[in-house]
């Protein structure tokens, strides 16, 4: 909800004039209560990974961290690198049903963590997206595309 909107239903609602600074902080506490933490969404990765494959047999899940040394805490700590996952329904969902023409496309993740989100999609019979493939990556990149196209 956008902050005019949140302001204006605090105003109508509760019959209180509050801050910005105020506002942007009451829905922050809001979302992180509903949503949890970032840092325990991107721990939950593993489990989620490990419920994929136990659950649709013949989907993919790969994901890679990579050591990074935390000059606070002076220790090394693992870090979020590459995702990739494509589920077995979508690829057998492709094969049989879709055009065989296979579209790519990179966007940009815009929360705190940044990164990219690379998906693989085709085309329906009624001229639908048809996902078949994700990843995540630090940086859009040739390299990343080749990571991406090679899983």
């Amino acid at each position: 909800m956008p902050l005019r909107k949140f302001s204006e239903k605090v105003q109508t609602e509760y019959n209180m004039i509050a801050k910005r600074s105020k506002l942007g902080r009451a829905r922050r506490a809001a979302v992180r209560s509903i949503r949890g933490e970032d840092d325990d969404q991107y721990k939950m990765l593993w489990d989620y990974g490990q419920e994929l494959r136990r659950t649709n047999p013949g989907s993919k899940f790969f994901l890679c961290t990579k050591e990074v040394f935390d000059n606070k805490t002076k220790e090394t700590k693992n870090h979020f690198s590459t995702l990739y996952w494509s589920y077995d329904a979508c690829k057998r969902g492709f094969l049989k049903a879709c055009r065989p023409i296979i579209f790519l496309d990179g966007c940009h993740i815009k929360t705190r963590y940044k990164g990219n989100l690379l998906t693989a999609v085709g085309v329906d019979p009624n001229d639908c997206i048809f996902p078949i493939a994700f990843g995540l990556c630090e940086v859009e990149s040739t390299s990343s595309w080749e990571w991406f196209l090679a899983s």
